[in-house]
């Protein structure tokens, strides 16, 4: 997969448009769900372990359907009065069920490596912007 200039240009400026109606007018849902997916497009044509950048259809598949698993587990936050408290633990839980998900049910004891490079994309594009987003609506007050 080739990007050329013009491709990164509006990826920037899509990026920017997010950005400031995440800080804004605080759409952290919504916003979270695009940046997510855009650094989950970028990653997935790096190479992590023996996932070499390659999409095929079940890593594709995978990697969408775990990724809006993840957010929405983030909606039943909402469920609960301290909100500060269980942040973390509803998306942390529902992140160990898909490990544990990916690592038993599919092809059990095989491409053990590869599994390990989907869930590295899946971490980096979901929790660094779950925690940016906790210190915006708690810490930063």
């Amino acid at each position: 997969m080739i990007i050329n200039f013009s491709q990164i240009v509006i990826l920037i400026l899509i990026i920017t448009v997010i950005l400031f109606l995440w800080i804004k007018y605080k759409l952290h849902f919504i916003t979270n769900f695009f940046i997510g997916g855009i650094l989950l497009m970028l990653l997935s044509s790096l190479k992590f372990f023996s996932f070499n950048g390659k999409l095929d259809i079940l890593s594709m598949v995978l990697m969408t359907i775990f990724y809006i698993i993840l957010n929405i587990s983030t909606l039943f936050i909402y469920l609960f009065k301290d909100k500060t408290k269980n942040y973390f633990v509803i998306p942390a839980i529902s992140f160990a069920i898909i490990i544990i998900f990916e690592f038993l049910l599919i092809d059990p004891g095989e491409y053990n490596l590869f599994k390990l490079g989907i869930i590295t994309r899946l971490f980096l594009s979901f929790f660094p912007l779950l925690i940016l987003t906790y210190y915006f609506k708690f810490l930063k007050k």
